[in-house]
């Protein structure tokens, strides 16, 4: 199995890749009179940053609101991250760091796992799978082997590569611990906090947000009797589990505001905390 691209890293690229864009059009259009003004556009309020946040959701984590509008959004993002991001001289001029290339990589497992959910296609290939699987190519390739007990169907397309129906795919996947069936999720529904909880730390901070605008009450308040305007901020920008730290105390005075469990809501945050502090130490340690 392959290591999974994290949020953070995949928000760290996309800031990269948008800040060198804007530089790009600013060279063209002189859009503004000094490049520093670019330094302090809200690059995490973007939608091309909350959209990528949603096909990251749906490509890492098997999660969509079902009323998410994919189709739409596909468009726009393939075109960018597929079509002129690669081929754009003049980003690649801008950019700040050199780029891995996971913002292409969420964007294209989104649109493979879209073709496998809506019946798109029928044909599937060796690299569909992979990414579908968290594989490597080399090891799907061997699961395909007839020898094997459980072989991975293949068929040879007219252009001559390996090729896989959709009913295949379907049925080998979810023979493997490492794929993960998609979830969809109704957003405007009533949370089950015990049972689904939180998926991250910006997931937080956007129900925070939305319970309080669904009950009419102030946000910037609530922040700020629970001292927590600043960590508030850091969620929403994927900032990582080492900016931190977990007080049970303003998050059940969160939940009593909220009209939530006391105990239920402070135990879910808990495990959002905990996930990254997880993600924020694997990527130290892999440093």
């Amino acid at each position: 199995m392959k290591s999974e691209p994290t949020l953070q890293a995949m928000l760290r690229e996309l800031r990269v890749i948008i800040k060198a864009d804007l530089l790009r059009l600013n060279n063209l259009y002189h859009l503004y009179e000094n490049r520093n003004q670019i330094k302090s556009i809200d690059l995490d309020g973007m939608p091309v940053t909350q959209n990528m946040r949603v096909l990251f959701d749906y490509a890492v984590n098997a999660r969509v609101d079902r009323n998410f509008p994919l189709n739409d959004v596909f468009e726009d993002l393939t075109d960018f991250f597929l079509e002129i991001v690669p081929r754009s001289p003049m980003i690649d001029h801008y950019l700040s760091e050199p780029i891995e290339g996971i913002c292409d990589w969420i964007v294209n497992a989104a649109i493979v796992r879209w073709q496998l959910d809506f019946e798109q296609t029928n044909s599937f290939s060796i690299k569909d799978i992979a990414t579908l699987a968290n594989m490597d190519e080399r090891s799907v390739r061997n699961a395909a082997n007839p020898k094997n007990p459980d072989p991975l169907k293949t068929y040879r397309a007219v252009d001559g590569s390996t090729s896989i129906t959709r009913d295949d795919a379907i049925a080998w996947l979810k023979g493997r611990r490492s794929y993960k069936p998609t979830t969809f999720i109704d957003e405007d529904a009533e949370r089950d906090l015990e049972h689904d909880g939180f998926k991250d730390l910006f997931d937080l901070g956007m129900f925070i947000k939305q319970e309080s605008e669904r009950q009419d009450k102030s946000l910037s308040q609530l922040l700020q009797d629970t001292g927590l305007e600043q960590e508030y901020s850091d969620w929403l920008a994927g900032k990582g589990g080492e900016h931190f730290s977990f007080d049970v105390d303003r998050f059940r005075r969160i939940a009593k505001t909220l009209g939530k469990d006391e105990r239920t809501f402070s135990v879910a945050v808990c495990k959002a905390y905990q996930k990254a502090e997880l993600t924020w130490l694997e990527i130290n340690l892999r440093s």
